[in-house]
């Protein structure tokens, strides 16, 4: 904001004149259309959408905060230009995850001294008191000048007003604050309370009360563009699903709307908007709203007042597969089965990692193979068929590349459904898909066209040579008839070496014979020939090309293409799709049903009592637990590498699954995680190293340490039955003795050190292998914990040596600092021990606890590498699962470690798109504050977990934001590889799970829920009728079967703060917690 400052605003709003000039946003008043300031920032927003199109999105964030000051000789169009110019940092901010924006909400409350801890009482005393302070002072800030969003934020000071320049950063952090507010408004489902917290937030930055009659017009607009925000950012999502379910839901809300009892909830809804002194609850300014207006608002409000009441009749109808397909969470959105080789979607040319995705960017073809969440290059999608219409019947007017044949498509026509995709190009050509477990099948139907001299156009399907991010070495394609064959040679798109893979597509739907076939290259198609080679040419160069056919469709205008794919052979990619897709012209819907009935069943052991929990959050449920199915992918049958009862593919990666989307199958598929983990072993029995990334058939990049290990480990201490673990502890104990000639892609590097120093140096003297050297800190924290577990293996399966495992699980101690602080902006954060690097002499070396963090930079294998992966040493400090006792006591003891948690997950230090954080969200019952997780849990959810097209913190990785989400949900979360599930309060009345391998079921109950999530902290608790005291339980709760009891309140109570009622820790060599092997 410009001079005039917030009292300036304030008394602009209240006058009215700039919000009562007819029906022109107060952004875009017609005065300033032709205004060189209003063209400046147009232009502005264009060069940072291009940017952001392009992936650019920290280049998009600086060009809008170096706009410069505002050039306006009216003060009222400078306030209003000003705004404008902050609804489009607001749509960066959408992109970029506002973390700026939420750093300078956490500075703000921490100047006023303010956490999320406080009670509701603590903070109404401490908006009182932050109003009575910059009211005392508001005429000296009132006239200062403001300057831009731009730079870092400082932690501030305390507040002192006759320090120089203290006010007006005072003034600058009162307007951040309500930015970063505004973006929680945007984004969160529970909007009524999110609404609440914005007002109430409004008050302790020390803007007025909202009693005035110009503040309740300023609330009510803040409130509008909110809900306006709220309504446009999920009309696209609605209006993409299914049109069957779109027509329920308004048989259902039409229903609703006449029903007694839905007036009675909307009265309710308004009493409650005048209780939280949300304005007009009661008063005339709201009654005085245009329906329009009073139809946004109450849109904003009411998306928790019409809830399900009883779990969906069919549990699909609650599952979104575009969740996520938007703003990095790179989701698979098309067709396929549970864990199922064939994965249909259309392709874009935007943010393609996943194949499909809603940022609004071109079709470039419709492609049988993709990965799911996965970052840096897109995976898979490769050879994508275009279909089109080529003017005047002419071949030299089809467009082959993907740069000329990149089409729109309409955005109210994606249907997104277990087993099902479809959509409709702006030229009116329509796809839908669906698949079987090797093979798809696509409907192409075409509009009615004519040439100018009559004669229909001739509807034409091309195939195209290559993958998504084009790293086709070289391949073939030739047609016969209406069969195109071929294969290519393609790089894995996180990993070393290469896979070749084979295809055959049929066509079917047509008359007559072919109208004609060929090949093409580049830009250019001819019919002579039917078959072609390409490779890379001189200095590697990427020639495009591939066939076409084109076919004389019958009345209906829709031509059926049948892919069959193999990793094997041409022979057998036909073959699969002959086998599997015998009669394509008539069973798609078949093959639908099919898809959906195969959901259904893997769906099936959860049951849910909703309650009156909101649609939006059971469908955030329903769609995060089939996002942790999607993937590792069963290749069974198709690997030519060896040949082997089962193989599963797609563990991308075991870094991020490993954490809680690979235990969450312990518990709902434990058949199908045996042969996934088999998979696992006969990998290490061909290739001699069990891997930690694997995808397309090939070796993935090594993140950490060897978690292998721990997947092996977790699945043994919970029961999964079919594995030979006298393999398992061979493939472990290789992993923990034996260096690979290269460790950047298996096993582990440095191990001479690790056996001689206790610890990874950083610049290690490593002359066994090679790898990327660096990563000395988290690879020393996650070889600890690899470790820890093959002790704990080894002392299960009553091996001799597992004692040295044990206490090798104790290396994390020898790079703890003690005496190390982190300063954050030239303010110490007041915290003292960190991890810290140290050379092969024992010295020390030194990384700033907040490199690789949101505010100081990403770091990677290849960008940015430091002593960290993908995390800071803030986030890493709290990853010692093993033996969280000992952490807790390095780190001042219980309170001291909350304060230390609270801090980090306060601030914007904090990346809960990234796996490492998920388990430091449950850590508070370590230190006997088990109310506080439960708190924490839901600080995430909704608000960075929900329905949205952007409603993921980051990748999804193979689903593991799904399962994040989905555990939260339910109530519990692993300690991976330990045989222990952290309690919180699920997010339903009730969930039960029922146990594919034993049928027994396991209820979480929770008594006096409160679906408004005010109770959510656990009072007592009864296990099978008997009072149960500990803050966790064990894997035998769902394979034995109970009834878990949670009696809530709305404060914290003594449950589960004993000592004894804590997770164990390993301390003294005893196992952390014995899994019992009954039921």
């Amino acid at each position: 904001m410009s001079t005039g400052g917030i009292l300036g605003l304030h008394r602009t709003l209240e006058d009215g004149n700039n919000y009562r000039r007819g029906s022109t946003p107060p952004g875009e008043p017609p005065v300033l259309v032709e205004h060189a300031e209003y063209k400046r920032l147009l232009e502005m927003e264009r060069r940072a959408r291009e940017l952001i199109r392009q992936n650019e999105r920290k280049r998009a964030e600086t060009i809008v905060l170096s706009a410069g000051p505002l050039d306006f000789e009216n003060e009222s169009l400078r306030d209003r230009m000003d705004g404008l110019r902050r609804g489009y940092r607001d749509a960066i901010a959408d992109w970029y995850e506002c973390e700026s924006m939420r750093y300078a909400h956490e500075m703000a409350l921490h100047h006023l001294g303010a956490t999320d801890s406080e009670t509701h009482r603590e903070q109404e005393a401490r908006s009182e008191n932050a109003r009575r302070l910059i009211h005392q002072h508001m005429n000296q800030i009132d006239g200062q000048a403001l300057d831009d969003r731009g730079g870092q934020v400082d932690a501030p000071p305390p507040y002192n007003p006759n320090a120089d320049g203290k006010v007006s950063r005072w003034k600058k952090l009162s307007v951040k604050y309500e930015w970063s507010l505004h973006y929680t408004l945007k984004l969160s489902n529970e909007c009524a309370t999110e609404a609440t917290v914005m007002l109430k937030a409004r008050a302790e930055v020390g803007l007025p009360s909202p009693r005035g009659r110009g503040v309740e017009r300023y609330n009510h607009s803040g409130l509008h563009k909110g809900a306006k925000n709220y309504s446009n950012g999920h009309k696209e999502h609605k209006i993409a699903r299914n049109k069957a379910n779109v027509a329920a839901a308004v048989r259902r809300r039409k229903k609703s709307e006449r029903d007694l009892e839905s007036k009675n909830r909307l009265q309710k809804l308004l009493n409650r908007a005048a209780h939280h002194h949300i304005p007009g609850g009661q008063g005339a300014v709201f009654r005085r709203l245009s329906k329009h207006v009073m139809f946004r608002l109450l849109l904003a409000l009411a998306c928790i007042a019409w809830p399900i009441t009883a779990q969906a009749a069919d549990v699909l109808d609650l599952v979104d597969p575009l969740i996520g397909s938007n703003g990095g969470g790179n989701v698979f959105c098309g067709a396929t089965l549970p864990y199922g080789f064939a994965k249909a979607s259309a392709d874009v040319d935007g943010q393609n990692t996943g194949g499909f995705s809603t940022d609004g960017s071109n079709v470039i073809g419709f492609s049988s193979l993709h990965d799911s969440g996965t970052g840096g290059n897109p995976s898979l999608g490769n050879f994508p068929l275009m279909p089109q219409l080529c003017d005047e019947n002419d071949i030299a007017n089809c467009s082959f590349s993907k740069q000329a044949r990149a089409t729109p498509y309409r955005n109210d026509s994606v249907v997104a459904r277990p087993g099902y995709f479809a959509l409709t190009l702006e030229n009116g050509i329509s796809a839908e898909m669906t698949v079987s477990q090797h093979a798809a099948l696509y409907n192409f139907k075409f509009p009615d066209v004519n040439t100018s001299h009559g004669p229909q156009v001739v509807p034409m399907v091309l195939l195209d040579l290559t993958d998504l991010w084009d790293s086709r070495q070289n391949a073939t394609f030739e047609i016969d008839g209406t069969r195109m064959t071929g294969n290519g040679t393609f790089l894995p798109s996180f990993g070393a070496g290469s896979y070749e893979l084979h295809f055959c597509v049929d066509f079917f739907g047509h008359t007559g014979p072919v109208y004609d076939s060929g090949v093409w290259i580049n830009e250019r198609g001819g019919v002579d020939q039917k078959k072609i080679f390409v490779t890379r040419g001189f200095n590697n160069f990427y020639l495009q090309a591939g066939g076409f056919i084109r076919l004389l469709a019958e009345s209906n205008r829709t031509i059926t293409a049948r892919v069959g794919l193999s990793y094997i052979s041409v022979n057998k990619a036909c073959q699969n799709a002959q086998t599997e897709i015998p009669t394509p012209l008539l069973g798609f819907n078949d093959l639908r049903t099919a898809a959906e009935d195969a959901w259904r069943g893997k769906l099936s052991p959860i049951t849910l009592d909703a309650g009156d929990v909101s649609e939006d959050l059971q469908r955030s449920f329903w769609s995060s637990i089939y996002r942790t199915m999607i993937s590792p992918q069963d290749y069974t049958g198709e690997n030519p590498r060896w040949n082997t009862s089962v193989y599963y593919d797609s563990f991308y990666c075991l870094w991020d699954q490993f954490r809680s989307q690979l235990p969450l199958l312990t518990i709902l598929d434990p058949s199908t995680y045996s042969d996934m983990l088999k998979s696992l072993l006969f990998t290490y029995q061909n290739e001699g190293w069990l891997p930690d990334c694997r995808m397309s058939l090939s070796k993935g990049w090594t993140q950490g340490g060897s978690n292998a290990d721990v997947v092996l480990v977790d699945a043994y201490f919970k029961n999964v039955s079919g594995v030979d673990w006298d393999l398992a502890w061979e493939a472990v104990l290789n992993d923990a003795e034996n260096e690979p000639l290269e460790w950047s892609k298996e096993g582990r590097g440095g191990l001479v050190s690790w056996k001689n120093l206790n610890y990874i140096p950083a610049l290690d003297y490593d002359y066994l292998g090679f790898g990327t050297n660096s990563r000395s800190i988290s690879r020393t924290l996650e070889y600890s914990y690899n470790d820890y577990c093959i002790g704990s293996l080894g002392r299960a399966l009553g091996k001799d040596d597992y004692e040295k495992y044990l206490a090798r699980g104790n290396n994390w101690k020898n790079l703890f600092k003690e005496d190390q602080t982190s300063i954050i902006n030239g303010t110490d954060s007041g915290f003292v021990g960190f991890f810290q690097p140290k050379y092969l002499n024992a010295t020390w070396g030194f990384q700033d606890p907040i490199s690789c963090s949101p505010i100081a930079g990403f770091c990677s294998l290849t960008t940015n590498p430091s002593e960290t992966f993908e995390s800071s040493i803030w986030q890493y400090q709290f990853f010692v699962p093993q033996d969280m006792e000992t952490l807790i006591s390095k780190l001042g003891g219980d309170q001291r470690f909350v304060d230390r948690l609270d801090y980090f997950h306060e601030s914007p230090l904090v990346d809960i798109g990234n796996e490492p954080v998920f388990l430091s969200v449950f850590e508070y019952h370590y230190a006997g504050r088990p109310a506080l997780s439960a708190r924490r849990s839901h600080s995430y959810i909704p608000s960075r977990f929900n329905t949205s097209y952007i409603g993921l913190p980051g990748n999804d990785d193979s689903g593991a934001m799904g399962s994040y989400a989905a555990f939260n949900m339910m109530g519990l979360f692993p300690n991976p590889g330990q045989n222990i599930y952290l309690i919180i309060p699920p997010y339903f009345p009730s969930v039960q799970v029922r146990h594919p391998a034993t049928n027994r079921t396991a209820t979480i109950r929770a008594e006096n829920f409160d679906s408004a999530y005010n109770d959510i902290y656990i009072q007592n608790a009864t296990l099978n009728g008997q009072p149960y005291t500990k803050n966790w339980i064990g894997h035998e709760f769902f394979t034995q079967g109970g009834e878990l009891v949670l009696t809530l309140g709305s404060e914290e109570s003594q449950w589960g703060t004993a000592v004894e009622d804590r997770p164990p820790s390993e301390t003294g060599g005893e196992l952390a917690a014995e899994p019992s092997w009954e039921g």
